[in-house]
């Protein structure tokens, strides 16, 4: 019994000592480790090839000791990696492996940098939903864990997302507080990054002097701190701003300067974008020696296929500058090769300007079928285009707005801080005055026994001089009163004008140039034409003169709306009636495509309303399900009642309509007229019209839909 306790004893004393051992051991590889990770982070933006190896090592280690916080880091640096050098779907993959290993209890700020790197890495795929959702998950959890540095830096990140989707107000908020905040911690990194930032919305708007002060700002910051790497960046910013105002020599310099600039892992795509951004000032100028010299140079070299989007912009470029020289053979194979790539990579600019010139150079050959036939598609990709010009110039506009309304409020803050200052001036003299009344009261009454009539006479004057005084007071509340009216007023006539003219600049401008280039095409080359094609061009003129006239018509009827020029007659109304005289109207276009109509409406449902507005918002609802519902579906108009209210609801079982835009389905300014299932186009104002139209009418408008699904719009009578 002895030696077995003895022989328990010194196992318990090897088993704690090879514990400890190996403890002390996975310890001192931990350490090695971080000691690893901390070179990398250091040295992220020099190293290559040694960073690589250095990060798979980690990784292995770290996997081969269980050791979470290694493994979590080597995944995430292997994502930022590939994220930098533009493989995307790798950078996916790694960020996602990263997220198995976070514990957010013990290492929260892994948490936050995963889920602000999926944002940044959405954000380079164009998915601008979903990293603006991981951008606020990311700075939620920041303000949380009070990681202030990293809730400074997302809120500048977030900004450019907003800036990406031409929402220049919350842009512009999200970038104004990341700066102050910058300022009061004193983060010269975020506060460098968002001053580019700002400057880059102040150059969308034309607002170049204000666009260069903030870029200098930024350029002074980076050359402070070499830990900051953006001087190429800022120096390219600034070498567009010089190019947007026609100096070029300013720019030229300036993207010299961003080549010399570059880090090595940014060096292939500054030097070969900057080649081009020269290549273009020269042919501005019409300098083609200079200008096919920089194209040439970046379309031989080597790296230029690792960035398709600057390949198909030399390819195009050089096509036109060919063009320009009537060098029409290299003209067309350049041309031909950069819409193919335009084509390919969904570039639409480049696309719309390599079909411009393709349509000039077989105008020029005669080839006028293959002109007709480009200009077909020029004239798609032209429209798509301008719909996102007028999005952004509704931005842009909206944005103007607000700074124009900051500056008033601004202003109309000091005016009413100078008015209290002048009232507090004026109660003090009377106070003053008052007190001196006063004391000449008391040497009144000390003389009143030697001269009661004089007394008598002061008490008077000072009563008369009270009166005005007070008089002067009230004058002045009345006057502060009227200003603060007129000022109500101008900011209500000032939102209504700007409103309206927004509307007015809605989608105007692609529909009338595509009819007059369409006439101007007509009328250069009618008689080459044959009758099928005349017959083509005519039905192209009457759906495009339809879709403007349709287009002016919503405008004018929702400039009356909004003006209060429509004033609902209400009576009493079958609202089965009324919506059966409206499914009539649509018998040909169900027919036509093979659509099932089913009315369930009560005999006994009757509202008092106008029936002109109700059967215009039920025109929409029925003409939205027939253009987004595949052929063979089936729309339902039926009525539905509960104890507080009565609806009247037109449910499809098309396309639906994505979660994100849901809430914006009805704003101004909200681009989101997307084609039906045969292609039916849409002026983008029917919702527009309805929500107006329901306002007059007191109803509400509810919408429920699923992608894939359906969609239901109900009217709400209450």
């Amino acid at each position: 019994m002895i030696k077995k306790r003895h022989f328990l004893y010194y196992s318990f004393l090897l088993l704690f000592f090879i514990q400890s051992t190996a403890t002390e051991a996975r310890t001192a590889d931990t350490a090695s480790i971080n000691r690893r990770i901390e070179y990398v982070i250091k040295n992220i933006y020099t190293l290559t090839g040694v960073k690589a190896e250095t990060i798979d090592s980690i990784l292995t280690e770290s996997i081969s000791i269980h050791y979470d916080h290694g493994i979590f880091m080597a995944y995430n640096m292997k994502g930022s990696g590939n994220l930098m050098s533009g493989n995307l779907d790798d950078a996916q993959a790694d960020y996602r492996n990263a997220a198995k290993y976070i514990d957010e209890k013990k290492k929260p700020r892994n948490l936050v940098i995963n889920l602000s790197n999926r944002a940044l890495l959405y954000r380079q795929q164009y998915k601008f939903d979903s990293s603006e959702s991981y951008y606020k998950l990311a700075i939620e959890k920041a303000n949380k864990y009070h990681f202030d540095n990293l809730h400074r830096k997302f809120l500048s990140e977030l900004g450019i997302v907003y800036k990406f989707k031409n929402d220049y107000i919350n842009a512009y908020k999200s970038f104004t507080e990341a700066r102050d905040l910058s300022i009061r911690s004193k983060d010269s990194v975020t506060l460098a990054n968002t001053y580019i930032s700002l400057g880059l919305i102040y150059q969308d708007l034309a607002k170049y002097q204000q666009s260069i002060l903030l870029f200098h700002k930024a350029r002074a910051i980076a050359k402070k701190t070499p830990s900051l790497h953006i001087l190429a960046q800022v120096y390219n910013n600034l070498g567009e701003v010089y190019a947007d105002v026609q100096n070029h020599d300013s720019a030229i310099y300036y993207y010299y300067k961003t080549i010399e600039s570059a880090m090595p892992y940014e060096r292939d795509r500054i030097n070969l974008t900057s080649l081009v951004n020269i290549g273009n000032l020269f042919l501005e100028k019409d300098i083609f020696d200079s200008c096919f010299y920089y194209y040439n140079k970046a379309f031989e070299s080597p790296e230029i296929s690792n960035f398709p989007d600057i390949n198909t912009a030399v390819l195009v470029n050089l096509g036109s500058s060919y063009l320009m020289v009537k060098d029409y053979k290299n003209a067309r194979k350049f041309l031909e090769s950069g819409y193919e790539a335009s084509n390919k990579y969904d570039l639409l600019q480049y696309k719309k300007n390599a079909l411009e010139a393709l349509i000039m150079l077989d105008s020029i050959q005669g080839n006028y079928k293959d002109a007709l036939s480009n200009f077909s598609i020029y004239k798609q990709v032209s429209d798509s285009l301008n719909a996102e010009k007028v999005s952004n110039q509704i931005a842009a506009l909206e944005f103007d707005k607000m700074l124009a309304l900051k500056k008033y409020d601004n202003k109309v803050l000091l005016q009413e801080n100078k008015m209290k200052n002048e009232l507090i001036n004026t109660q003090q003299r009377i106070l003053i005055i008052i007190i001196i009344a006063l004391v000449l009261m008391l040497i009144s009454f000390y003389f009143v026994i030697l001269n009661r009539k004089k007394v008598r006479t002061l008490a008077n004057e000072l009563t008369i001089k009270n009166d005005k005084l007070r008089q002067v007071k009230i004058n002045l509340e009345n006057k502060q009163l009227d200003l603060e009216t007129q000022q109500s007023a101008l900011k209500e006539l000032n939102k209504s004008k700007d409103k309206f003219l927004s509307i007015l600049s809605h989608d105007l401008k692609g529909p009338i140039s595509g009819f007059n280039e369409l006439l101007m095409t007509m009328d250069e080359q009618w008689a080459d034409f044959s009758d099928n094609e005349k017959h083509h061009l005519i039905l192209l003129l009457k759906d495009s003169s339809t879709k403007t006239y349709k287009l002016l018509e919503d405008l004018l009827d929702w400039g009356k709306a909004t003006n209060g020029k429509i004033t609902p007659e209400f009576k009493n109304l079958n609202v089965k009636e009324l919506t059966h005289e409206v499914v009539k109207l649509f018998e040909s276009k169900l027919s036509k495509k093979n659509i099932h109509l089913e009315l369930n409406i009560s005999d006994d449902f009757e509202v008092i309303n106008d029936a002109r507005l109700l059967s215009q918002v039920v025109q929409n609802f029925v003409n939205n399900a027939i253009k987004y519902t595949y052929p063979g579906g089936k729309i339902t108009i039926a009525s539905k009642t509960d104890k507080n209210s009565r609806a009247l609801c037109v449910t499809d079982t098309g396309i639906g309509i994505p979660t994100e835009v849901l809430p914006k389905l009805f704003d101004l300014g909200e681009t989101f007229n997307r084609p039906g299932t045969e292609n039916e186009k849409s002026s983008g104002m029917g919702l527009t019209l309805c929500k107006e139209y329901a306002r007059l009418m007191q109803l509400e408008i509810k919408v429920e839909s699923t992608e894939n699904v359906g969609s239901s719009f109900c009217l709400i009578f209450k």
